[in-house]
């Protein structure tokens, strides 16, 4: 990723991003897991694409979210692979504001021991 890129992800995920860490839960109402991933929700398909030409994940929609006239349809940018969205965090996590960088720790934090136990597993 060059320099330009870089600053326009970080720019534009500090400002729409959604740096989602929250329970799974199912119908028994137990957790299962945690939902780790990064989202951004635009108005713009190319910005979105861009998104994802840049950073990976991917990119879908429409989706039409109010039927008035004036309300446009919007794309969403996800990015859900546990080491994708590790190493992405890592790389944007010095450029991001103070409260989105707190947001990023706490990913991480989640993120680490279970990707060591991954990749322990593929090693071995």
């Amino acid at each position: 990723m060059n320099k330009f890129d870089l600053g326009w992800l970080v720019g534009f995920l500090d400002g729409e991003g959604s740096f989602i860490l929250r329970p799974i839960r199912k119908k028994q109402g137990y957790i299962r897991a945690r939902e780790c991933n990064i989202q951004a929700t635009n108005t713009d398909r190319d910005t979105m694409e861009r998104l994802a030409r840049i950073a990976g994940g991917y990119s879908n929609g429409p989706y039409v979210w109010s039927k008035k006239v004036n309300h446009k349809p919007l794309y969403r940018w996800t990015l859900a692979k546990k080491i994708k969205v590790f190493d992405l965090l890592n790389l944007i996590k010095p450029y991001m504001s103070r409260r989105r960088q707190a947001q990023i720790e706490l990913m991480l934090e989640y993120l680490r021991p279970r990707l060591r136990d991954l990749r322990r597993r593929e090693d071995g």
